[in-house]
């Protein structure tokens, strides 16, 4: 059976995503690590913060991406 366009069009763009999920958090990761290195907390504090935070920005840009309804 041939794949219409739009069928490999939604394949190629889901394709990369938990590389793109990697890559933010880890970003995210050395960013906090920096951050609670500069401001000498005890706790990783700004690395789980940051994390957390980039996490639910990921799934919610995923939420809308998947939910919007195509006229």
């Amino acid at each position: 059976m041939v794949k219409k366009s739009g069928e490999v069009n939604a394949y190629l763009k889901y394709a990369g995503l938990a590389f793109q999920i990697f890559g933010i958090l880890a970003v995210g990761a050395f960013l906090g690590q920096w951050i609670d290195e500069k401001l000498n907390f005890s706790q990783p504090w700004m690395t789980i913060l940051l994390i957390v935070f980039l996490f639910a920005g990921i799934i919610y840009k995923i939420f809308l991406e998947t939910s919007i309804k195509k006229k």
